[in-house]
């Protein structure tokens, strides 16, 4: 199909977003690609300045926005589902509403698809729109993680910015509604649904700047998200073909956590405490090394900083992980919510 004959139906789950939702709103609006439509999916605001601006984007782009509005709070899988079902694209884009899509990012999406593929995920720019150290490396470890290998196969399909052909979308029932926001694995369910019968690809020429949480949230959210990917994994549904959850890392990870514990343990174990948890940090180290050796051509006065950040995020991500195989041994709630998918 030529490139202009697509159109291409833009999907933006929106819950209390703020003035985020205007520049994501500008910026799409702003792509070189021209979107057919750009649907926002309100899911229940109750932030006055997300309402305001919902009304006021759709009469400044009249003849561009939709705005949905749900009956009740129900998750940004519901939310796209929502969107998708009105949208008149062959191709849907979603992105969230905290995000600032780059003007090129629909044409290369688009161009993508017409190479064969079905689907398509984009990645994060290495510059998050809010400033901080913690903010700034998760951008930074998420764009070198999804950007290393080029355009390569995926099974996550990663709603923050990706693409699919409307077709594909809907003859896979799109996002599994049973999924409430709390499980949030909800685009890790639909890419592996998706690309047991489509095509799916990350492209990481396709990018989109991004709200990213502070250290706190991000401590929290790193531990209760790595013990739902455990969950997944015992599932029968694998590591991500690509990006920050492969095997490899993992590996690393635990090292980490690993390290910390014998490091503590020492007194007791003596020297081979002390060798075990030397050689577990060399481990860990070269799990890294790639992501550090691109901080220190990317951002050299921020590597210190970046290497103690992802030490300490790796410490977190492995005690998630045992809490993840914890609760899965235990807890028969806890496995049964991954029959869902």
């Amino acid at each position: 199909m030529n490139e202009k004959s697509h159109q291409v139906s833009v999907i933006v789950p929106v819950f209390n977003a703020g003035t985020a939702l205007q520049d994501c709103v500008k910026a799409i609006v702003a792509s070189d690609f021209k979107p057919h439509e750009v649907i926002l999916v309100d899911d229940c605001s109750t932030d006055s300045k997300t309402i305001f601006l919902l009304d006021s984007l759709q009469k400044e782009f009249s003849r561009l926005v939709k705005v949905v509005k749900l009956k009740k709070n129900s998750g940004p899988g519901v939310a796209r589902n929502s969107g998708a079902a009105v949208a008149n694209g062959d191709l849907l884009f979603f992105c969230d509403a905290d995000t600032r899509l780059d003007k090129k990012a629909l044409g290369i999406f688009v161009k993508t698809i017409d190479t064969g593929v079905d689907a398509v995920c984009g990645v994060y720019s290495p510059n998050p729109l809010n400033p901080g150290f913690t903010e700034g490396y998760k951008a930074a470890f998420d764009h070198y993680n999804f950007s290393k290998r080029g355009v390569v196969p995926y099974n996550t399909f990663s709603a923050y910015c990706a693409g699919v052909s409307a077709q594909a979308y809907r003859q896979v029932g799109g996002f599994n509604e049973s999924l409430t926001a709390k499980m949030e694995y909800e685009n890790e369910e639909f890419g592996r649904r998706l690309s047991e019968h489509y095509k799916m690809v990350i492209n990481p020429e396709i990018v989109t700047e991004h709200h990213f949480p502070g250290f706190a949230a991000l401590t929290k959210t790193y531990f209760y998200r790595v013990a739902l990917w455990v969950g997944l994994f015992l599932s029968g549904k694998g590591f991500d073909d690509a990006g920050d959850s492969t095997s490899g890392t993992g590996f690393a990870t635990l090292a980490a956590l690993g390290a910390l514990v014998l490091a503590l343990l020492v007194p007791c174990l003596g020297v081979f405490g002390s060798l075990t948890s030397t050689l577990l940090i060399v481990i860990w180290l070269v799990g890294y090394l790639g992501f550090f050796s691109y901080v220190s051509n990317a951002f050299p006065s921020r590597l210190a900083i970046y290497i103690a950040l992802n030490y300490y995020f790796s410490v977190v991500i492995g005690m998630g992980a045992i809490w993840g195989l914890f609760r899965y041994a235990t807890s028969a709630q806890f496995r049964r919510q991954f029959k869902r998918g």
